[in-house]
């Protein structure tokens, strides 16, 4: 137990901490969602990646997050699952799931020990995911769930089995976003890949620009030679870049109306 503001809480008041992305099918963006944009929109300082087959999420040059692979062995799943339940009282935690049935796993862990947490659910644009996540979105049952469009160039187009298509005669879908508490967009963008290859987070990229004031280190890269002036001010557009993607996304909640 802790207190805050002179009372006793318990980890069910402090869900916000432990956030969950799943989706029964693999290979939907569950580990960039987890790695490049939860910790920006939920500030959180901790990624714990529970999966047999990907171990994709520790990103050795970030100084946001620390990151860890768990196996979906069941003692070590569980471990994992009472680590989340300690630490979430000190810092935000993001456990990320992997595809199948190590989804189902995750949840069954968590529905088992009465933990409180918020369910983060990607969806791509290809019809044939649509009834996994909605299986998935069945086993979570009545806890809060938010819904992520992911990987699309044009929101409507590319999810046409959910907004339809006048062009083709398909009636919309909208019930399906009942089921969720909230939406977010994250758009296709090669940022996500930039960030991998330099081993970091785009929220660590997104930083790197507010740590100085433009005009006043223009003058110290010239100094250096226009080669690595050159340098800097390409590391400097990607930041910006990186940050006006991530602020976009956390804009994008409940901007879509049922």
């Amino acid at each position: 137990m802790q207190k805050e503001n002179g009372n006793i809480i318990n980890n069910k008041e402090k869900a916000e901490m432990i956030n969950v992305i799943v989706n029964g099918k693999g290979g939907v963006g569950k580990t960039v969602n987890a790695n490049h944009v939860l910790p920006f929109i939920t500030q959180s300082s901790v990624v714990v990646e529970i999966d047999n087959n990907n171990f994709s999420s520790i990103y050795s040059n970030s100084q946001q997050i620390d990151g860890k692979t768990v196996t979906t062995k069941q003692n070590d799943l569980e471990k994992a699952i009472d680590d989340a339940d300690f630490d979430g009282y000190e810092k935000n935690i993001i456990i990320d799931a992997g595809g199948g049935e190590d989804t189902k796993k995750v949840i069954k862990a968590i529905q088992a020990v009465g933990l409180k947490v918020v369910y983060w659910l990607p969806l791509m644009p290809d019809f044939e995911t649509i009834a996994v996540l909605q299986s998935t979105r069945e086993l979570i049952g009545g806890a809060e769930c938010n819904l992520i469009f992911s990987n699309f160039r044009n929101l409507e187009e590319d999810f046409w089995f959910i907004y339809g298509s006048e062009e083709y005669g398909i009636e919309p879908n909208l019930g399906i976003l009942e089921h969720f508490s909230n939406s977010y967009q994250v758009p296709n963008s090669n940022l996500f890949g930039i960030a991998k290859a330099y081993k970091t987070t785009l929220w660590d990229l997104a930083l790197i620009h507010s740590g100085y004031k433009l005009e006043k280190v223009k003058k110290e890269w010239r100094e250096h030679g226009r080669e690595t002036y050159h340098k800097n001010m390409q590391m400097h557009r990607l930041s910006v870049a990186c940050d006006k993607l991530l602020e976009q996304i956390k804009a994008s909640k409940n901007q879509i109306e049922v």
